[in-house]
């Protein structure tokens, strides 16, 4: 997967190795106006940032403002929260696990390809939790390979859009799903 820390690294192994070379053929003085000039583009963007997020802190009302607008997968964690039973068990879907209001076992395991005594230890956590709910985006990857536990639907969300703190990377629109889950059949679910 690509992200932008990826690359930070190499960036960051190329400014050391420039600091330790001993040669006089390399302009310091130029790597030096790069690196002020990289230097205030990420001082003006963090402080715009901090102007934006410092209302958040007073009131509850802005907080969820700037939730919505800058968290990801807030609105959908929001909904859940706000429809599913008090007693509620859920494995999400989701990647907002801290922000549920249940007891929530995320589905991060399912995409990591781990082996099956790995996969036991999961499997024997969901099932002693006694999970009763399954909460996931729309077309989610992992339906089939889950479907022999899943059971009804209890509830679609409206549509939500995709925000997140990148401003470039909003807008796209999706729903969330949540099932009915039998946590009792989870062996014969996950292979």
């Amino acid at each position: 997967m690509n992200e932008a820390r990826i690359y930070y690294e190499f960036i960051l192994w190329l400014a050391i190795g420039i600091y330790f070379i001993d040669d006089n053929k390399i302009n310091y003085n130029l790597f030096s106006k790069i690196v002020a000039i990289q230097l205030f583009a990420v001082m003006c963007m963090a402080f715009y940032f901090a102007a934006i997020s410092f209302p958040a802190l007073f009131s509850i009302e802005y907080r969820d403002k700037f939730m919505t607008k800058n968290s990801f997968g807030y609105d959908a964690v929001k909904w859940v929260n706000e429809v599913a039973p008090k007693n509620a068990k859920i494995i999400s879907g989701l990647r907002s696990h801290a922000l549920f209001k249940h007891e929530v076992v995320p589905t991060d395991w399912l995409s990591f390809g781990i082996s099956k005594n790995e996969l036991t230890k999961f499997t024997n956590i969901i099932r002693k939790k006694k999970t009763n709910y399954i909460v996931f985006r729309e077309n989610w990857q992992y339906i089939p390979q889950m479907k022999d536990c899943i059971g009804d639907k209890y509830l679609e969300s409206p549509e939500f859009i995709t925000n997140t703190r990148n401003p470039f990377n909003r807008g796209f629109k999706y729903k969330v799903l949540i099932f009915e889950f039998n946590s009792n059949n989870i062996k014969n679910c996950v292979k």
